[in-house]
C-alpha cells in the first residue's frame, strides 16, 4: 500500500498514521466539517424579529418621551401666562395709589419714566411682585436673569416681557390707566430678533423667518395665547371710535393701536 495517498506529503506522516495513536483513522482536520459551514446563516425570520423589536422601541419612545415634552412645554406656557397676569395685577394695584395711572405716569398724568426698565423698577421697588416674576420660565438659552438684589437697578437683562409704549400723547398712552378695557393689550411676551424676522421664547424658526407665538394680557386682566403677532388680534385704545383689526403688536400704525416694546421707550 502506498503511503503517499490521501494528501500525505512525506513518509513520516504516513508512518504516524499507520503506527501512531491515530492508526487506522484520518486526522481530525480532514474529517471535521468546516467551521463556516457549521454556523447557522442570518435568516429572514431573524431579520423580521429585529424589525419588530425596533418598531416596538420606537413606539415606546414616542409614547413616553414626546407627551412628556409636550406636557413640559404646556406647563411652561401656563406658568408664563400666570406671571404675565400677575404683572398686570401689580400694575393695577400700583394705580390705586397713583390716581388710576399706571407706573411711569405721575398722578397728574405727566410722564415720569416711559422706559420699560424704569416702569418695572417702580413695581419692584414697591414690592408689587418679586423679581423672578419678570423672567419667563421659557427663558432658556437667552441672556435674561433674575435680579440678585431688589436694590439693584432693573435693566433689560432682568425681564422677559414687553409693555405698551407710552412715550407719545395719544390713545395708547391714555390706555396706560385702569380702564378695564378688554381690547387694550398692556403687557405681553416680547419679540426676539431672528435675523430679518422675529420669534418668541416659544418658537424656533429658521433664521430670517417670522414665527412669533406668545401670551398677551388685556387691561381687564384677561390673557390669551396667540399664534401670530398680527393675525386675529383685535384692539381698541383710549377713546378710539373703531377697533383695530389684525393689529400688529410690534409696529405702530398710529397712536391708537398696539405697540409692545421690550426696551427703551
Amino acid at each position: 500500500m502506498s503511503y503517499f495517498h490521501a494528501g500525505y506529503r512525506c513518509a513520516s506522516c504516513a508512518s504516524k498514521f499507520q503506527t501512531g495513536s491515530h492508526a487506522g483513522s484520518l486526522p481530525s482536520s480532514l474529517t471535521r466539517p468546516h467551521s463556516r459551514l457549521s454556523r447557522r446563516g442570518f435568516s429572514l425570520i431573524d431579520a423580521l424579529v429585529l424589525c419588530v423589536a425596533a418598531v416596538l422601541v420606537a413606539v415606546v419612545v414616542f409614547s413616553v418621551f414626546v407627551p412628556q415634552r409636550r406636557r413640559h412645554h404646556g406647563g411652561q406656557q401656563m406658568q408664563n401666562s400666570t406671571q404675565l397676569r400677575g404683572i398686570h395685577q401689580g400694575i393695577v394695584t400700583y394705580s390705586t395709589s397713583n390716581n388710576g395711572h399706571y407706573p411711569g405716569v405721575g398722578p397728574d398724568g405727566e410722564i415720569v419714566d416711559a422706559t420699560v426698565a424704569g416702569r418695572f423698577e417702580l413695581l419692584i421697588d414697591g414690592d408689587y411682585f418679586t423679581p423672578d416674576y419678570m423672567v419667563s420660565p421659557g427663558e432658556v438659552g437667552f441672556d435674561i436673569e433674575v435680579m440678585k438684589a431688589t436694590t439693584d437697578p432693573v435693566t433689560e437683562k432682568n425681564y422677559s416681557y414687553a409693555m405698551l409704549q407710552i412715550d407719545n400723547q395719544g390713545q395708547r398712552r391714555a390706555e396706560w390707566f385702569d380702564t378695564y378695557n378688554p381690547l387694550a393689550i398692556i403687557v405681553s411676551d416680547r419679540a426676539v430678533p431672528n435675523g430679518k424676522g422675529i420669534r418668541s421664547l416659544h418658537t424656533k424658526p429658521a433664521l430670517d423667518f417670522d414665527d412669533w407665538q406668545g401670551t398677551i394680557v388685556f387691561n381687564d386682566n384677561s390673557t390669551r395665547f396667540v399664534t401670530h403677532y398680527q393675525k386675529g388680534i383685535e384692539t381698541r385704545y383710549g377713546e378710539a371710535e373703531t377697533n383695530n383689526v389684525d393689529d400688529h403688536l410690534f409696529i405702530a400704525a398710529s397712536d391708537d393701536d398696539a405697540m409692545m416694546i421690550h426696551k427703551g421707550q
